[in-house]
């Protein structure tokens, strides 16, 4: 019996030194992997942390840049009703107006059209003249008064 408990305890030594190996070479694996995944785990949050920067950093321009916007958005619309008050501007709007209406018009018939782009180059030329010296001044005083009467009647009888 002797022998069979020597032969035992030298089979159980054999299995307990082998996986006493075992658990050695997993545990230094382990390690490794555990130090391979802390380090790639700080790189990731590095990255994490300076793309946050990054996009906070944009963000935050963005968000003075729509402020800024905002800002001037509100100045302009103040500035347009200030316009909008003074009678030279009336009369402009109105000028517009006719200029779209014009427009839509010279789409819609297509006789008028041509006819209606000599007369204009026939006028700007005339205008082009007047205030280019080649008429007398006199004529370019009257020319003056009588355009500026003729845009307070337009904008009086477009007011009532």
């Amino acid at each position: 019996m002797n022998l069979e408990l020597k032969s035992t305890l030298i089979g159980l030594s054999a299995g307990l030194i082998i996986c006493l190996l075992i658990f050695i070479i997993m545990s230094f694996k382990q390690i490794s992997l555990k130090k391979k995944y802390a380090k790639i785990n700080k790189k990731l949050k590095n990255m994490l942390i300076d793309k946050m920067d990054v996009e906070s950093e944009g963000l935050s321009g963005i968000k003075a840049e729509l402020e800024k916007l905002r800002k001037e958005n509100e100045n302009l619309r103040i500035s347009l009703n200030i316009a909008m008050q003074n009678p030279s501007n009336k009369s402009t709007i109105r000028l517009e107006v006719l200029q779209n209406a014009i427009d839509k018009i010279m789409l819609s018939s297509p006789g008028f059209g041509t006819a209606w782009t000599a007369a204009l180059q026939e006028a700007e030329d005339e205008i082009s003249a007047i205030y280019a010296g080649k008429k007398p001044f006199f004529k370019r005083l009257f020319m003056g008064q009588t355009r500026q009467k003729s845009i307070s009647d337009t904008s009086e009888t477009s007011e009532n």
